[in-house]
């Protein structure tokens, strides 16, 4: 049976998602990583419980890196801090490539994806429209603002119950992410097979549409091309295809952005002097 897993709010996972070892402490070899990326082809980089993208400590010089952060290990009691190297997606892209440095295959070469994880029967997919992960301890702008424990979540901080404990506070709690796959048709045969050769992305909010390809004989008028997407399918690569070397050659890339034709509230974009 051919199958795909797909990690999940490593954020929380206290660096034990993306090791420089194995799980059992061994070194990580050829075969471990090929069967890695093999069942794992792609990673959850957000969802309800916070991104998985990066962390401050992490990528200091970065002003979003403290965007939707949870600090808490998954299901820990008492509430525990998270370790944030080897939790997080850029972490773990700079980790394979090290290995790869190494001789090693890349165990981390994955695509991304975003997740609900909301837990009231829809997902809850823009801030305009959040409508909670749990109902009752997040389901209003006032529980928002509070921890689990003062939204009636648990009894006393210490508390063992599995709705309780204030794992995180609720304005940790965020929108949730989209799975965006481009498959040939709409079947659970192609968007799986999409999955595996990680043609995917996430977005988080309005349902933006985004094409990448990168090969080494691109140029302008592809991009104006009617037909520039089956040319770049068959000049290039996709995201998350290997681009392989050719020589001394520079690599061309093609990006193509459409916005979600769906938005109902626009706002006025104002510029700085500098753009």
């Amino acid at each position: 049976m051919d199958s795909v897993s797909m990690p999940h709010n490593s954020n929380g996972s206290n660096g034990q998602m993306f090791e420089m070892e194995t799980f059992k402490g061994g070194a990580i070899n050829r075969a471990y990583a090929e069967k890695r990326m093999r069942n794992e082809p792609v990673v959850e980089i957000t969802q309800v419980k916070g991104t998985s993208d990066t962390h401050p400590l992490l990528s200091p010089d970065d002003e979003w890196a403290d965007f939707e952060i949870m600090d808490k290990r998954v299901g820990s009691r008492p509430p525990t801090y998270s370790k944030p190297s080897g939790s997080y997606v850029r972490d773990a892209y700079l980790r394979g490539l090290t290995l790869a440095e190494k001789g090693l295959t890349n165990p981390y070469k994955f695509g991304l994806i975003g997740s609900s994880d909301s837990h009231v029967g829809g997902p809850s997919d823009s801030e305009e429209l959040f409508f909670s992960k749990i109902g009752l301890l997040d389901g209003t702008a006032e529980l928002r603002g509070m921890d689990e424990c003062m939204a009636g979540g648990c009894d006393r901080v210490d508390d063992t119950s599995d709705s309780g404990g204030a794992l995180w506070k609720n304005w940790q709690i965020a929108a949730s992410g989209y799975a965006a796959v481009w498959a040939r048709e709409n079947t659970r045969e192609e968007i799986f097979d999409a999955f595996k050769r990680k043609e995917t992305y996430s977005t988080t909010g309005p349902r933006i549409a985004v094409r990448f390809f990168g090969g080494w004989d691109f140029d302008i008028q592809d991009s104006l091309n009617p037909n520039f997407v089956s040319e770049a399918y068959e000049k290039g690569v996709t995201m998350g295809s290997d681009l392989m070397n050719s020589g001394d050659k520079t690599p061309e890339f093609i990006l193509w952005a459409q916005r979600d034709i769906k938005v109902h509230h626009c706002k006025e974009l104002k510029l700085s002097k500098d753009g």
